[in-house]
């Protein structure tokens, strides 16, 4: 018996060495800037007691790349070993080619007050990003404007098929020929609302709209971005490829 519990003592703490372990590589990964081996890791986690998933990541320009990482941690709870104490952390990037330009890592236990591990800007690259994304799309982004959660593409989701608050308003933009607000979202950092622009002008064409030269490029780089926007559909939440999405727009 004695032995038993030994092992069992034994076998808990390598596995919290080996939790810690994992932790301690992720942050050192995001200290040397080196999106490529983070992203792999991140994948491959298989360890018992751990989550681990990318949330998002899609080009936002010229191969310039937003992504979400998440990572989560299970320990027993001593009083009850049958309950889990669960720690959540969050990575959230932007990167360029597997070099990171940007990371908050952050363990969100205290949602009120979340620890921050890892935090930096390369404030050379970054410019050099808001640069590009003028060029591009004609807007000054910043980076506060990025890892929204809160926006989708889709329509009538969710139990009672109620229609995700950016698709009440892009109707009511195409109603009222708002081409201004349009226009917005198509220049908006927020690839989910670039969709739905595109969508928006791609059915306004159908009906008679004339697209400028600015904005039929944008919507080319929009549609033809790498990687996924979030979106919904009935009772499925899901990530889907932005070319995916985009695969009716026949501009």
């Amino acid at each position: 018996m004695k032995k038993k519990l030994l092992f069992i003592i034994l076998g808990l703490v390598l596995s919290n060495i080996t939790i810690g372990q994992t932790l301690d590589r992720l942050i050192s990964f995001c200290n040397l800037k080196d999106y490529t081996h983070l992203y792999k890791m991140i994948d491959s986690l298989r360890e018992s007691r751990v989550r681990a998933g990318v949330e998002i990541d899609r080009e936002i320009v010229d191969n310039y790349y937003e992504t979400i990482f998440y990572y989560e941690e299970f320990f027993k709870i001593k009083e009850n070993p049958n309950v889990y104490d669960v720690y959540p952390y969050e990575i959230k990037l932007l990167s360029k080619f597997g070099k990171i330009i940007y990371c908050n890592f952050i363990c969100n236990r205290n949602k009120n007050n979340p620890d921050t591990l890892v935090y930096y800007t390369d404030s050379v690259e970054f410019q050099k990003m808001k640069i590009k994304y003028n060029e591009i799309y004609n807007y000054s982004i910043e980076i506060s404007q990025f890892f929204d959660k809160s926006v989708v593409y889709g329509h009538n989701c969710g139990i009672v098929g109620t229609q995700p608050e950016p698709r009440e308003k892009i109707e009511e933009f195409i109603r009222t020929n708002d081409i201004a607000k349009i226009n917005e979202w198509l220049q908006s950092p927020t690839v989910e609302l670039q969709v739905y622009a595109c969508e928006a002008l791609f059915r306004m064409k159908e009906n008679g709209f004339s697209l400028g030269k600015e904005q039929m490029r944008m919507i080319m780089e929009i549609i033809n971005k790498n990687g996924e926007i979030r979106v919904c559909g009935g009772c499925i939440y899901s990530n889907e490829k932005i070319s995916y999405a985009c695969k009716d727009f026949k501009f």
